[in-house]
């Protein structure tokens, strides 16, 4: 498929998991000429939301195209994380086409990233709407963290490439956290900026140190590493 993209989306956001995507999702949405899905292209059979794998429909590209044919809204999109991909490789084929554009999400600190995966296989909170990880603490393994950090920038490098020769925004979860950013996601996608609203915040409120159990041990593994920085308290950028 070339040229014009008959599914009728103009953006996806092509992130990792525990990104702020859910967050991305909720304020692009409350704009009134952005209409934002999240995961269609969710594994999860058992989703309330909207998903092609409920749907009776075998072809994303037709999926999606009849997912959005009602819509009038100038910027249509949906969040794409690596577990879609995954999920549904053939998903892919719904950003050919010369009119869609990345918004390239990801988050910087990849310590904190780990922390919140950790996080929420403890206390199975996915987002604020479910709650919040009130004084859970998790251990990290140093060495494991490592691994998960070179593995994480295998896993960015990739989503970059999906984004190459298209045009493109950068975004973090970090910018998301300090309110930045937002008037320029939205003269990206062509709609006049306005205030956006988000159904959710973050469910983390202690600092990393207080977080993760074994704290002392994971700085030391940190220092003079290209890592060090993540030891910063992330919570100052709200």
């Amino acid at each position: 498929m070339t040229g014009a993209n008959r599914t009728g989306l103009t953006f996806a956001i092509v992130c990792l998991g525990r990104t702020g995507s859910t967050h991305l999702v909720s304020l692009l949405d409350s704009h009134p000429e952005i209409r934002c899905f999240g995961e269609l292209f969710t594994h999860h059979e058992g989703t309330l939301d909207e998903a092609f794998v409920t749907s009776p429909i075998d072809d994303p590209v037709d999926y999606v195209a009849q997912l959005t044919a009602p819509l009038g809204e100038r910027a249509v999109g949906f969040k794409l994380p690596l577990n879609s991909i995954r999920a549904h490789p053939e998903a892919l084929r719904v950003l050919e086409g010369d009119q869609m554009r990345i918004v390239r999400l990801r988050r910087l600190n990849l310590l904190a990233l780990l922390a919140s995966r950790r996080l929420l296989a403890t206390t199975r909170v996915p987002q604020s709407t479910h709650g919040d990880y009130g004084d859970a603490t998790v251990a990290i393994d140093p060495s494991q963290a490592l691994a998960v950090f070179r593995l994480t920038d295998e896993h960015e490098r990739y989503l970059d490439g999906l984004a190459d020769g298209r045009p493109s925004f950068q975004i973090t979860y970090e910018d998301l956290g300090a309110g930045q950013r937002l008037d320029a996601i939205q003269d990206f996608l062509d709609v006049d900026p306005v205030p956006l609203q988000s159904l959710f915040k973050r469910v983390r409120s202690r600092p990393l140190s207080e977080t993760i159990e074994n704290w002392s041990e994971i700085s030391n593994a940190l220092r003079g590493t290209p890592y060090e920085w993540f030891l910063e308290d992330d919570l100052e950028l709200r």
